[in-house]
């Protein structure tokens, strides 16, 4: 038995298809520290919801990030925090 191998430089001209051209760029091509600041946003909303907080960016935002607030009756003061 054989297994198939993969052609160099991606499918056959006799398929009729063609590897993308080089300038397209590929799914997934975002720049390291976009992923990353997607993964910290993803990850404080997390946290935020297992903690029943809510998040709010300000605009404009004049050095603070986030608004992180909770509505817990138990506190009437300090129920809102800046990042």
């Amino acid at each position: 038995m054989t297994i198939a191998q993969p052609e160099p430089g991606g499918l056959s001209p006799a398929s009729g298809r063609y590897p993308p051209p080089a300038t397209t760029p590929q799914r997934g091509g975002l720049a390291t520290t976009a992923c990353m600041e997607t993964l910290q946003v993803g990850y404080l909303h997390a946290v935020a919801a297992a903690a029943g907080c809510s998040l709010a960016q300000p605009f404009p935002d004049n050095g603070i990030d986030w608004h992180v607030s909770h509505g817990a009756p138990g506190h009437t003061v300090d129920d809102e925090v800046t990042i």
